[in-house]
């Protein structure tokens, strides 16, 4: 089989269409990325937005159970014979761990529940 001037010619427009072809792809596609990637900034901001009322919730969540806690933990100690005779909160403060906070406790005051 011989190849014809005609026979170039024709192979030529098919590689410019299919060239043609591959750019318009070649923008879809960078397009389809840029719109990936607006949306994945957006749900980066919704999982921090998330995560941050997720904390707060367990905050007072804990603040919630502290509250109920509290006015009954001696009557609960006394009932199952602990001597105890008041609870003591501590706030958090920079410095005092909560080791700290017991091996001071167990020093200073004798009959004292912390209640963290």
């Amino acid at each position: 089989m011989t190849t014809t001037i005609d026979d170039i010619r024709q192979i030529l427009k098919e590689l410019a269409q299919s060239q043609q072809e591959l750019n318009q792809s070649q923008q879809e596609l960078s397009q389809a990325q840029k719109e990936t990637d607006k949306q994945i900034k957006e749900t980066d901001k919704q999982i921090n937005r998330v995560s941050r009322q997720i904390g707060e919730l367990g905050n007072r969540l804990g603040e919630f159970v502290e509250w109920q806690v509290r006015p009954a933990v001696v009557r609960l100690f006394q009932e199952r014979g602990i001597d105890v005779h008041s609870n003591s909160k501590f706030e958090k403060s920079g410095g005092i761990s909560g080791e700290q906070r017991v091996k001071l406790l167990k020093h200073k005051i004798k009959k004292v529940l912390p209640v963290i």
